[in-house]
């Protein structure tokens, strides 16, 4: 975890709400930006006694882009990014459906740590 448990006030994310709404700081509000996933299993527990909400938005303003790009490039937010090469997309889409992936992947003509 990049962050500390209950240290966020919000957290916007496309496709892990119910891991989101346990790293929200109490009182905080966690955006579900999108349709990656359109169902989500999250513990009623945590939303009642921690006091969290969660915002549905299809998405955001360019004013609302260029702060998250902002935080991103004074570092209060470090995307998680993998690179992987072209033909490690299909391995890559089967992790997506799984569930097995953590971030981002990106695909890249020459992934960081290849020979290439």
């Amino acid at each position: 975890m990049l962050v500390p448990a209950g240290k966020l006030d919000r957290l916007v994310e496309a496709l892990v709400a119910a891991a989101a709404v346990q790293v929200v700081r109490p009182g905080g509000t966690v955006v579900v930006v999108g349709l990656g996933q359109t169902e989500a299993t999250i513990s009623t527990n945590y939303l009642v006694t921690r006091g969290i909400r969660v915002l549905g938005s299809l998405g955001g303003t360019k004013q609302v882009l260029v702060e998250v790009l902002d935080t991103i490039a004074d570092g209060r937010i470090v995307p998680v990014v993998e690179e992987i090469g072209f033909d490690d997309i299909p391995a890559g889409l089967d992790r997506l459906r799984s569930g097995q992936l953590v971030g981002r992947l990106a695909a890249v003509a020459n992934p960081a740590g290849s020979a290439g």
